[in-house]
């Protein structure tokens, strides 16, 4: 058995860029400011028609795990509710093929302080974030019927014989 240690990072707009989009305070001039607000539109783009919204709950958890999913045919949005977790993700890959798998040295871990939300682009390779205190509560967006006919998991320590364990 492999164990590949990941090394959570900061979640910023640029390190997360092969993954989707951050949403949250952006650091461009707000499309409209007044006394009360700042309001920046278009800071991402939701790719799907159709959506729904899920509540997820996590439980805290030992910080490894060996499997990843996706979703080929909808983006996902994860909008932490006061939760701050660390995120596994690894790079889309081949859409088409139902048998890809994620590369474990692609596999890359982010903080969510609970500041802002997450974007997921098609296909991206991702697991249950791992709260940092007892619980985790994310609302996620996504096209209606995802988990019925649009989950593609993965068991990568069966398969590759690989573990990831995450770090602060």
């Amino acid at each position: 058995m492999i164990e590949k240690i990941i090394k959570a990072e900061k979640l910023t707009p640029e390190s997360f860029r092969p993954f989707g989009d951050v949403i949250g305070p952006q650091a461009t001039k707000p499309t409209v400011s007044t006394d009360i607000l700042s309001f920046w539109d278009l800071v991402a783009e939701l790719r799907m028609m159709d959506a729904e919204v899920g509540c997820l709950i996590v439980k805290s958890r030992p910080f490894t795990f060996g499997k990843m999913e996706r979703h080929v045919k909808t983006t996902e949005m994860f909008i932490p509710m006061g939760s701050c977790s660390i995120f596994p993700l690894a790079p889309a890959s081949r859409l088409d093929d139902p048998e890809a798998t994620p590369s474990p040295d692609e596999v890359r871990a982010f903080v969510m302080d609970g500041t802002a939300a997450v974007l997921l682009k098609e296909g991206v390779w991702h697991w249950a974030p791992f709260p940092l205190t007892d619980l985790g509560t994310y609302l996620v967006l996504l096209r209606k019927g995802t988990v019925e006919s649009d989950l593609d998991i993965k068991d990568l320590e069966a398969t590759k014989r690989v573990m990831f364990k995450l770090t602060l």
